[in-house]
This record gives C-alpha cells, structure tokens and sequence, in this order.
C-alpha cells in the first residue's frame, strides 16, 4: 500500500504562541493516508483509506488527474461518513496524468486539507491506447488509430500474414498525428477546461496499413519501439470487389450506446464481441450517439477501452448522431461540417437543440478517420454491400441535398440487384 504522510506547519500547531482553530483531538502530525492499488491498471478500482483523524459529517475527498483550476474542480467528489475509514472510486482510464485523491476536513466553518495522495496509471501515459480499425478509400488497405499523450515520437504499425509456403514477411508503416483544443469546439461548457470538462485529450495518430492481400487474415501491432507496442491484434482484409451478387456479408450496427447505466453499454460491448466470433465480422457500424461526452473528455477515454477489443477485430465505422453534433450559438467557423445555416441545423419541426454541449462534431472528426476525413459523409464498399451511412442531423441545410446526391449516386449503378435480402 502507498501511504502519504501529512505534517501541519509549526504555525499551525501553535509553536509559535499564537492561538490558531484547530480540534486538539485532530493530529494532523499523524494523519496518514493509503491508496489501494498503488498503481492502477485499465478501468481498474482505487479504494483509498485514511487513520488519525477524527472524521466531520461534512469531510470529503475528491479525485483529479491533471492540473486543476481550484479545489472545487475535480472529477469525483464522494463525502466520507464517521462510520467509515474508506471510500471507492470506480472505473478509472488512462488520462494521461497520474490521479490524485485529496482529503478535506471541515474545520471551524471551513475546510482544510489535510493530506494527498499520488496514484499512476501501471503503464506508461505515452503508451498506445485506443486502438480502433477503419476501412479508407482503397479496397486492399486499412487503417488503424491509436491515442497516446504526445507526437513526440512517430507513430507506426507492424502487420504480417503467413504465406502457404510457412514464411512470414512483417511490414512497418508510419503515420501522422493530431489533436484539438478547447478553442476549436463551438460553446461552453464543451470549451471550459477543467476536470470535468475539456481535458488535453492527447494525441490521435494514424497509421495505413497497405498492399494488403485480399480476403486474408493478418496479425498487427501500433506504437513504436520508444513508447511501447501494443498487444497484438488480428483483423480480416476486405473481400475482392467483384463477387457473386448472392455473396453474404455480415455485419454489426447499432447506436445510441455510450459508457454510462452501467451495465448497459458494457453489455452491448460483450454482446458484440460474441457476435463477431460467431461470424458477423465485415465491419461494424455505429450510427451515432457514440460516446454522449457531450463536452466530457474523459467519456471519450472510458469509450475507447470499452470498444477497443472489438474495434482492434473489425472495422468501426461511425456516423455523426444529435448528440455529437448540435450546438447553439459560439463560432460555426468551428464546426467541421461548415453548414451555411447559423448554429448548425434547427428546423422548425425538429428538436435539435444543444444536444453536444457545444462540441459541434470536433471530438468526432478528430477520433475516428473513414475515406473523406474532411467531410461528414463517409462510404464504404465490402463485396457486393456498399456503405452509405447518412446524417440526420445535416437534412434541411445545404448539406442536406449534398447528402442526397452523394447517397444516390451509388444506388443509381445498383438497381437492377435483388433487394429482397437487403436492410435499411
């Protein structure tokens, strides 16, 4: 266990003569407290306990990680009870910082501080995180994203496949990284930082995985020899283009999941990953409302460890959802889709409001990559099915018949096939 061992000022102690408020029976000399583990892993539990203090109905403990503005900005705050010597914070992820839990007394109609302590993350904050698979514009070519704390070091991708004949041949590729700031969403509380808000959500990097062999199944690991390789992963390569008409595709998608209702979204991502091992491994698709941040960062983080073990399997693709993309009012110059209505879409027989919180789709755009990453519209061809996910949130502006052409234009080329097997 880590304990911290707090020493009050001889100031405050009355050394120095002079009468100062505070309890006798509170020793700040000998307050001491313990976090459990000492270091934490992915999604892990840190239960911290504390002795030597007399406990006050209103004393409570808060948890950051990062800088802070004040001790009123935490992520968690959780009020201890004089029955108890411990309290529980759940489900922590990789922020990027080392998380800190602090001990506040009330004391004479104030709170003091009493003690901290430091837990890290058990892996290195520039490790490769957020693994997620993506299908581009080229047919014998995937893409793989992954997030670490910085662009210090170039970030890469080692993949392979067995030949008949028995040999592996293992190829590297680099990419590119970015990242965005609180500036570049649209309004508060979206661009407000603190812990419960915008968070530096550290860098996306992006690697193209290429001349792949068709329909071949390939092994794969991103990061690089300074900061670390992931574990490694498997994915499927798409299909040749020209198939039987009859050929079967079979996929995943749904929406509206998020991290939160526990056990609701780690139910669905359970239930997915048994679904692709049954075979329904071409792609996923989710249709938006993805991670309901809503101007949160660290939602974003607790989404990727909860779909990384499906998305590091099989493409996850995504379209832009109410809740990814509405805003009122800040700068439209700041939303990637460039509408040219204010404040994005608001029809009358609608009720889109501020359903992002002011992220206005920057989050989205940045963390996921399909074949038009500088469009909203995103397509995607495997065998005989073609991808067209739409967004309901762009009808009624100029967007709405760029969409339009975009989504029939394809469909024109396609209407002689037999549609009785097909959905949507």
């Amino acid at each position: 266990m880590r304990f911290v061992l707090v020493l009050a000022s001889f100031v405050a102690m009355g050394i120095l003569g002079r009468e100062v408020p505070w309890q006798p029976n509170v020793s700040s000399l000998c307050f001491k407290m313990f976090a459990s583990p000492e270091s934490l892993d992915l999604g892990q539990d840190l239960v911290v306990s504390w002795t030597n203090v007399h406990s006050h109905p209103a004393d409570y403990l808060t948890l950051s990680c990062g800088p802070t503005v004040d001790k009123d900005d935490y992520i968690e705050r959780i009020i201890v009870t004089t029955s108890s010597s411990s309290v529980r914070f759940e489900d922590l992820h990789m922020l990027r910082c080392v998380y800190v839990v602090s001990y506040y007394h009330f004391l004479n109609a104030s709170f003091v501080l009493l003690g901290q302590v430091n837990v890290p993350m058990r892996m290195s904050i520039d490790s490769p995180q957020h693994g997620h698979l993506a299908f581009n514009d080229h047919i014998d070519q995937m893409v793989i994203m992954y997030n670490s704390a910085s662009n210090r070091t170039i970030p890469s991708v080692k993949y392979s496949r067995r030949d008949p004949s028995g040999s592996t041949n293992v190829f590297v590729r680099s990419g590119t990284s970015s990242t965005y700031s609180a500036s570049d969403m649209c309004h508060m509380p979206a661009t407000i930082v603190g812990q419960q808000w915008f968070r530096h959500p550290g860098y996306m990097h992006t690697v193209v995985m290429d001349s792949l062999d068709l329909n071949a199944t390939y092994s794969y690991q991103f990061g690089n020899d300074i900061d670390g390789w992931s574990a490694t992963y498997s994915f499927q390569s798409r299909p040749p283009a020209h198939v039987a008409p009859d050929a079967t595709v079979k996929w995943i998608a749904y929406g509206d999941m998020g991290v939160d209702s526990s056990p609701a979204a780690a139910s669905t991502a359970l239930h997915v990953s048994q679904d692709i091992l049954r075979g329904y491994n071409s792609f996923l698709l989710h249709f938006g409302d993805i991670s309901y941040a809503r101007g949160r960062g660290l939602q974003w983080d607790k989404y990727f460890y909860l779909i990384q073990d499906v998305a590091t399997r099989v493409p996850y693709m995504v379209s832009m959802g109410n809740h990814e993309y509405d805003y009122i009012g800040g700068d439209p110059g700041r939303d990637p889709s460039h509408p040219d209505t204010p404040n994005g879409f608001h029809p009358i027989w609608g009720n889109y409001g501020v359903d992002s919180l002011g992220e206005c789709g920057v989050p989205t755009v940045h963390r996921f990559t399909g074949i038009h990453s500088s469009s909203v519209f995103d397509r995607y061809d495997v065998a005989a099915h073609q991808g067209r996910p739409t967004a309901t949130p762009y009808f009624g502006t100029r967007l709405r018949l760029a969409q339009f052409t975009w989504f029939k234009c394809p469909l024109s080329t396609t209407l002689s096939l037999d549609r009785s097997n097909m959905i949507g």
